[in-house]
């Protein structure tokens, strides 16, 4: 089964159609770009078609949020605590990368990992960061900068 717009409707408040959120043309444009996404997501080999067809649709309605402006987190709330934060994705494209990490993939754009992650991850003598110290010593006239 291809993504179409009982698919997106089944997922989301979106609707495709003339006088829907989108047309049928901007959902096979859509359709296309997120089978590409995806295939540099993950191995589309491993994974089932339903899952695929899933996938894809969640990447579709990223763009529609994106298209729309609905459904792009501005803020949560967790009991008294509340944070808001820029628009960095939608709902949905946050279902896809937590969808992403299930089946062991890796998404593209979810997150940077820096090289030697592995080892500043080691609280070595409380070097967490790799600045070169600098020691500032005052003198009888004025201040001396050592490394």
């Amino acid at each position: 089964m291809a993504v179409d717009s009982s698919y997106i409707a089944t997922i989301s408040d979106f609707t495709v159609g003339t006088t829907g959120d989108i047309t049928e043309a901007h959902l096979s444009t859509m359709n296309t770009i997120a089978e590409k996404e995806l295939s540099r997501d993950v191995s589309v080999t491993g994974i089932d078609s339903e899952t695929k067809d899933y996938l894809t649709a969640l990447l579709i309605c990223d763009m529609i949020a994106a298209k729309t402006g609905k459904g792009i987190y501005q803020s949560e709330r967790m009991g008294d605590y509340q944070y808001s934060k820029s628009s960095e994705g939608s709902i949905y494209k946050q279902r896809y990368y937590d969808a992403i990490k299930k089946f062991g993939g890796t998404a593209a754009n979810y997150g940077v990992k820096r090289a030697d992650a592995e080892t500043l991850g080691k609280l070595d003598d409380f070097k967490l960061d790799q600045n070169k110290r600098k020691a500032i010593i005052e003198n009888d006239t004025n201040l001396v900068e050592t490394l």
